[in-house]
């Protein structure tokens, strides 16, 4: 089981690189909400994190594997729970929650992790153009879910 191998970040950090031990909180955040669930989350994040102590690189490189092990699991028919949010941003964080995953991944990536939209383009594997218009929409439908968009 992966989980058992690199598990948790004081592991991850004993004969790993420092850029993979400072990415693992990050991915594994990211992995929470796209999966809605902490071990199906813990372990894509260490296939991540082992695919990038193979073939070391960039912040983009890495984001590029969390995406494509993301998807992996999203083809795979992985159930995603719904979080249970609490407080005020419980509202914005249902409606995230309710996105497509595709649409979820680039608001995560963009406001989250705050990628550039040429560098969602390159991590999505598509043009700039889509990108925007992804972004617009998902905006659009998040305004819309928590009754915000007339408030602008």
């Amino acid at each position: 089981m992966l989980g058992s191998h690199c598990g948790t970040i004081e592991h991850m950090s004993v004969g790993r690189s420092p850029d993979v031990t400072r990415r693992y909180a990050r991915i594994l955040g990211f992995a929470y909400q796209m999966l809605g669930d902490a071990a199906l989350a813990a372990q894509a994040t260490n296939r991540v994190c082992l695919r990038a102590v193979r073939s070391p690189g960039d912040d983009l490189t890495f984001w590029c594997s969390a995406v494509v092990v993301i998807h992996d699991y999203l083809a795979r028919g992985f159930l995603v729970r719904p979080l249970m949010p609490e407080g005020q941003h419980a509202a914005l964080l249902s409606a995230l929650q309710e996105l497509a995953p595709a649409e979820r991944m680039i608001v995560l990536l963009r406001y989250h992790e705050g990628l550039t939209i040429p560098d969602l383009a390159t991590v999505m594997e598509t043009d700039h153009v889509t990108i925007r218009r992804v972004l617009a929409e998902a905006r659009g439908a998040l305004l819309d879910r928590i009754g915000a968009r007339n408030a602008l």
